[in-house]
């Protein structure tokens, strides 16, 4: 018996945006696939 491997191609990508605000006092991080956004506060460093 003889195997055959078979490949999918996809022509589909994705996009990952990213946003930085950096001070002393925290950091804002934005991430987004441009439908869904979340945003998350850091202490600063």
């Amino acid at each position: 018996m003889t195997a055959v491997l078979q490949q999918k191609d996809s022509t589909m990508s994705h996009v990952l945006y990213l946003t930085f605000e950096l001070s002393n006092k925290k950091w804002k991080l934005g991430f987004s696939n441009g439908q869904k956004k979340r945003i998350r506060t850091l202490p600063g460093g």
